[in-house]
């Protein structure tokens, strides 16, 4: 545990020394997290009796070192172009946020009679929220969810995102979080609304969003400072502490208690994936029943309801695995998936096209000279950054992203950007999208 734990350490170093002050680069969120994990890890060491294989140190200290070293090679072939951007008020219409607030509740009370209907009024949204995580994980279901209220549901998701980008975007100009507070209200409706399904992880997903949000805001409006990086980076850290500890706290509302200590807590949902994925492989890899089915659940299950594809949904949801009478979870990091379904070479390909993927995409939005009011990939990218966050949980990108019904949700992002423009006051329609002027420093000249 040592040796991986070491190795981390080393890599994290090394990431933040390849940045160039630039602390929230896809190679420092990966490296960091499975840094975070492995002290995790080294404490259940000792709890749960376990020793790593050399596999599961060779595995995880190779992926680590090929998302550093291509974010690395991304940075050395674009230039960083250190951009001034003087940030835009954003101002909602304040009917149409009250006719979205009006929405989200509406939207919450079917989401609960649905509930009711689905596992029946059991004296605690804690036991309803529990029983229906369990209905949905084993497929036990027998009222499935209307099309109107899913696609509900996401709409409404749409517009936290949108809504809290707004309401950082304000307070950063402003510096004032009292006038801006009521953009939060379509946010709370949409976390409160995930609670009925048993998740807490749609809490974190919208913190990780706001806390890319606030970095590159905040870069933009200094010029990419390093000293301020370094700063940003430090409370970063400080936040996700919190947020850690709210997060079992949060275990009560949707019925998710266990034992032990709050450390022990921790350490189990947050280091857990290690001692597992370890385990899996000294029993053996499980090979999958047709190509990517762990990988890639959503594109089977999607192509499954299309055209009746097999969705191989038996690897949507992985086994749990018990030691000496103690649950350990279901949860491997990322890498179980890959290596199940394409062992170690699909482990080094499918890591480098995450890396490559997402450090291109952070090239493309933090150089951007010409921006949206709302720039919408900084606000899609807010969502696909739990790919990073969670690479210790499981995979987001290639089991969650990769399904054709990305384009809809995009399309479906784009109109709620519309529906919040709309009634505004200004002149321009659509103002939202328009591009506004910003300083680059690198080349001293004004980009319009």
């Amino acid at each position: 545990m040592f040796v991986l734990l070491s190795g981390l350490i080393i890599l994290f170093m090394l990431a933040i020394f390849l940045s160039k002050g630039d602390y929230l680069r896809p190679s420092i969120i990966v490296s960091g997290v499975m840094f975070g994990g492995a002290v995790c890890a080294t404490y259940l060491s000792f709890v749960w009796g376990f020793q790593l294989y050399w596999l599961t140190v060779v595995l995880f200290l190779m992926a680590v070192t090929e998302v550093v070293l291509i974010d690395a090679l991304v940075v050395r072939s674009h230039k960083n172009r250190h951009i001034i951007i003087n940030l835009s008020k954003i101002s909602v219409n304040k009917f149409v946020t009250l006719v979205i607030i009006i929405f989200g509740i509406i939207v919450f009370y079917l989401h609960y009679k649905y509930l009711i209907r689905a596992v029946g009024s059991l004296g605690s949204l804690g036991a309803m929220a529990t029983s229906y995580r369990k209905r949905i994980v084993w497929e036990t279901l027998d009222v499935y969810m209307p099309g109107y209220l899913t696609r509900s549901i996401r709409l409404m998701s749409n517009f936290a995102y949108i809504y809290i980008y707004i309401f950082i975007n304000n307070c950063i100009l402003e510096k004032k979080l009292t006038r801006n507070i009521y953009y939060l209200f379509p946010v709370v409706l949409y976390v409160g609304d995930s609670f009925l399904m048993g998740a807490r992880g749609y809490f974190l997903y919208i913190i990780f969003g706001g806390i890319v949000y606030t970095y590159i805001l905040l870069q933009r409006k200094n010029g990419w400072s390093k000293s301020k990086g370094y700063t940003y980076l430090k409370r970063i850290f400080v936040i996700l502490v919190i947020i850690a500890l709210v997060f079992i706290v949060l275990g009560g509302v949707v019925g998710r208690q266990t034992s032990g200590t709050v450390f022990y807590r921790l350490s189990t949902y947050f280091g857990g994936g290690i001692p597992l994925f370890n385990d899996y492989l000294i029993h053996g890899r499980n090979i999958s029943p047709g190509f990517g089915a762990s990988t890639f659940t959503t594109f089977y299950s999607f192509m499954s309801r299309r055209f009746g594809w097999d969705s191989f949904s038996e690897f949507t949801q992985m086994e749990f695995r018990y030691h000496n009478g103690v649950s350990w979870g279901n949860v491997y990091t990322a890498l179980r998936r890959y290596y199940q379904d394409f062992g170690t070479a699909g482990v080094i390909i499918l890591v480098g096209i995450f890396s490559v993927f997402y450090s291109r995409l952070y090239v493309y939005i933090r150089n951007k000279s010409r921006l949206a009011k709302i720039d919408f990939a900084l606000l899609y990218y807010g969502i696909l950054c739990r790919g990073l966050f969670l690479f210790f949980f499981d995979d987001e990108l290639f089991n969650d992203f990769f399904s054709p019904s990305i384009v809809m949700n995009i399309i479906e992002m784009l109109i709620c950007i519309w529906i919040v423009g709309l009634f505004n006051g200004e002149k321009k329609k659509l103002n939202l999208f328009q591009k506004k002027y910003c300083f680059d420093q690198t080349s001293t000249s004004i980009k319009t």
